[in-house]
């Protein structure tokens, strides 16, 4: 009797367990849930899904194979395209993703991996995986897929189960761009940075160069110093700026006898200080001049010509402190369109969720101007301690209002895994400030330039502003092709071009894409020239003001006038200029930096006259066309165009 309850027991319980926990539809691949391709994610769950070993072999970046997979499909309606579950409010962590191309196109056919992604954030079909220490995977097809094709998705969690979101769409995390590098240490101008300290040879302290004259084909060709005939040899060169009076040079090659050239002054104009043979793990000093940039040449011993490696480090009684900026608490401001030079050596590590694992991260910070509709940050000039073997820099941008914790959000990254220069774009939010990270990938320790550029929308853009004497009144009228939180203009007037006080205002559009007018009338102008300038308002208290221009009062009864007859131009622009009497103006168009390129004197008579003006002195672009007569100015915007 008590085996007969155990029995029934058990199988109560095994009911009971069957339907809290069943099997999702999709646990096989022949029960794959479709997805659509409008990014849009769906839902999903891998509690309860079982190893199906439907896969035809390990994904290359798992590892083993899975343990609680599940499996998705889309068709490729283009061929690049992103399969994300970078989706926040779900339990499961440590996603790891593969997709699949089928023979036939049918779960049945033979599966060939077009993508692997372990939880490493963003990777990019066809390329080495980013670094693992993300908790969602994203694979990006940039031109990889076959449009029309089924692909299969298998999701799984290093035995872990929980609920994720999965969507396939268009690309949101783009691929960074790349330019390749110069050889770093194949000559004097581009000799290996090397940063004198007094820590422990190695990457992340930056006192080493690293390289190897195989990389280059060339020889010195030139026997410096008469100490050793280096013509025929192959070499590398390394600089260091000294920050003590003594340093120390050490053969770190471990395979090789080198000999040490050290020079002071340019490399258009070296001057030699010393040349010192050692073996492998030897050292030699030499007197330096804190301030001073020294080069280093490092050839074979004994004149030979065969290929070697040519690894070094300097050191010397200056402390290897980190930067202030390296932590995030401390990251340094900095503003678009400027320029930065920066390294790694001796910053420590901390957290980094975009790109992987950190060695030694410097921090850096941007606040986003007003108006701003992209930004791309471009990291260039990289020259490391690894030479043409590094694996050069890795850079993070976290999201908006973040407060430097390990849950900030990251709006994209880049691990190109070499010392190319690389550029990446987002959209930000403006006012908002990022934090940028970068890190010296696998420890490597580069000096390197960055800056990041804008695109501003402006808060309206100015066709025309132009104004005329009718009546003795000063008439303005102006014109927009578009307005973006346009609250409100101020006229503004001066006697003397200086001194301007507003005399009237014209409520804005607010938003606009279309062609606006706007007309105004100074019912009391003063005697002799009135200066008229417009002040442009934002809802957000936001301002900008525009060039001004002149009206003379009194006047008499033909109004003057300047009309564009072919806008956009090619190689000629014709315009229509209506004076009251005849005489000299001149003509000058500005480009959009209000630098004049074209400077044109003419005699006009009274009434309509026509005038061509020849452009093919400039180059394609948006330009302003500025007509001075006695009574004042106007002026007109044009668009240049090729022919």
């Amino acid at each position: 009797m008590y085996c007969i309850i155990k029995i029934v027991l058990s199988i109560i319980l095994y009911i009971i367990s069957s339907s809290i926990i069943a099997q999702p539809a999709n646990d096989l691949i022949c029960n794959a849930t479709p997805l659509t391709t409008n990014g849009v994610c769906v839902a999903s769950t891998n509690v309860g899904a079982t190893y199906t070993g439907s896969g035809p072999i390990d994904p290359f970046c798992w590892g083993d194979w899975s343990d609680n997979d599940v499996w998705f499909s889309f068709v490729a309606d283009n061929d690049s395209m992103e399969i994300s579950t970078d989706y926040s409010g779900y339990t499961l962590t440590d996603i790891e993703m593969a997709i699949y191309n089928s023979s036939d196109n049918t779960c049945t056919g033979t599966l060939t991996e077009v993508g692997c992604n372990e939880d490493a954030g963003v990777t990019y079909a066809g390329s080495i995986p980013a670094v693992t220490n993300y908790y969602s995977s994203i694979i990006v097809f940039n031109g990889n897929l076959i449009i029309g094709n089924t692909y299969f998705v298998v999701i799984d969690a290093y035995g872990t189960t929980g609920t994720f979101c999965i969507s396939a769409g268009p690309i949101v995390h783009v691929l960074p761009t790349q330019t390749p590098n110069e050889l770093i240490g194949s000559s004097c101008e581009l000799a290996t940075i090397v940063h004198p300290n007094n820590a422990p040879c190695s990457f992340d302290n930056g006192n080493v160069a690293l390289g190897g004259t195989a990389t280059w084909p060339n020889v010195v060709g030139t026997d410096y110093c008469g100490c050793d005939n280096e013509t025929n040899q192959h070499f590398s060169w390394a600089t260091f700026t000294a920050n003590s009076n003594n340093t120390t040079i050490t053969n770190i090659e471990s395979v090789a006898d080198l000999d040490f050239t050290v020079f002071s002054g340019t490399c258009s104009s070296l001057t030699c200080i010393s040349c010192t043979s050692r073996d492998d793990g030897q050292s030699f000093n030499i007197a330096t001049t804190i301030g001073v940039q020294y080069f280093v040449l490092v050839t074979p011993q004994s004149g030979n010509t065969f290929n070697i490696g040519t690894d070094l480090c300097i050191t010397s009684s200056a402390n290897c402190s980190p930067p202030l900026n390296d932590n995030c608490a401390n990251a340094i401001p900095i503003t678009a369109g400027t320029i930065y030079t920066t390294t790694g050596y001796c910053a420590t590590a901390d957290d980094a969720l975009c790109s992987g694992s950190t060695e030694n991260n410097i921090w850096y910070s941007w606040t986003v101007p007003a108006g701003a509709t992209s930004a791309n940050l471009s990291a260039f000039d990289h020259n490391c301690v690894n030479g043409v073997f590094s694996p050069g820099t890795q850079v993070s941008i976290y999201g908006a209002g973040q407060i430097c914790a390990t849950t900030s959000t990251c709006v994209t990254f880049a691990n190109i895994s070499n010392d190319n220069d690389y550029a990446i774009s987002w959209t930000p939010i403006p006012g908002a400030t990022y934090l940028i990270n970068f890190d010296g990938n696998g420890g490597e320790v580069c000096t390197f330039s960055f800056t990041i550029a804008v695109e501003i929308t402006l808060p309206i853009e100015l066709l025309s502003f132009e104004g005329n004497c009718t009546n003795n009144n000063s008439v303005l009228r102006w014109s927009t092709a578009s307005e973006t939180n346009n609250d409100y203009f101020n006229i503004e007037r001066a006697g003397n071009g200086l001194n301007y006080k507003i005399i009237g205002t014209l409520k804005g559009a607010g938003n606009s894409n279309q062609v606006l007018n706007y007309k105004w009338t100074d019912d009391v102008p003063l005697a002799g020239n009135n200066y008229y300038r417009l002040k442009q308002t934002d809802y957000d208290g936001r301002f900008e003001y525009f060039e001004p221009i002149a009206v003379k009062a009194p006047c008499d009864d033909t109004p003057y006038q300047l009309n564009l007859l072919n806008n956009p131009a090619e190689d000629k622009l014709v315009f229509q200029l209506t004076t009251a009497d005849e005489e000299n103006i001149n003509i000058v168009v500005y480009d959009v930096c209000g630098k004049s390129v074209i400077i044109k004197q003419a005699l006009v008579s009274d009434g309509n006259n026509l005038y061509t003006l020849n452009l093919n002195s400039i180059e394609k672009g948006i330009y302003f066309l500025k007509v001075e007569t006695k009574v004042g100015f106007s002026q007109k915007k044009f668009v240049k165009q090729y022919k």
